[in-house]
């Protein structure tokens, strides 16, 4: 049984990686099989592991949000955590696993709370006082950040975990 398994799941990793576009395909390697997995579901071991992009585009993420209370020198005009997210994006966006919906929301979260967040946030905290509203931007717009890359590293992992399934003649 063990052994028909692992020809089955490399025969299954061979007709994947031929559906890989050349120039960004992975080494084709069959996956480990493990007698405690089930056949037919994964853990979270065997995800992370098979999307090695992923993993480090989401950690890229997370870590810009977690750079922000630090002061460091900006590099010419931009912020490290900036810079760092704009790597993440780079990164996500060369990713297979995800829609490109997927990588859309989860890339922009960060920056779309940060702008859209930090000034809903700024208009409530100074109540109506307009001279107080960039301040308050100023001095919440970090945190905004930092929850928006947590949103963003949520989501991204979520659909890997969830992938969405495609609807096709075979799906119906």
């Amino acid at each position: 049984m063990a052994k028909a398994r692992r020809e089955a799941e490399e025969l299954l990793a061979r007709r994947q990686a031929r559906k890989r576009p050349g120039l960004l395909r992975r080494p084709s390697r069959a996956p480990r099989s493990r007698e405690d997995v089930v056949a037919g579901e994964s853990d979270v071991r065997t995800v992370l592991l098979g999307h090695r992009r992923e993993v480090i585009g989401m950690t890229l993420l997370g870590l810009a949000g977690l750079l922000v209370p630090f002061p460091f020198a900006p590099i010419a005009i931009f912020r490290i955590p900036v810079l760092v997210w704009a790597v993440a994006v780079l990164v996500v966006t060369v990713c297979e696993a995800w829609e490109g919906a997927d990588k859309v929301r989860g890339a922009a979260a960060p920056i779309l709370s940060y702008t859209i967040g930090g000034c809903l946030v700024a208009l409530i905290r100074s109540r109506n006082d307009l001279s107080l509203v960039v301040d308050q931007f100023f001095e919440i717009s970090g945190l905004m950040f930092m929850l928006g890359s947590a949103a963003g590293v949520f989501w991204l992992a979520y659909r890997l975990f969830h992938p969405v399934t495609p609807v096709g003649r075979r799906n119906r």
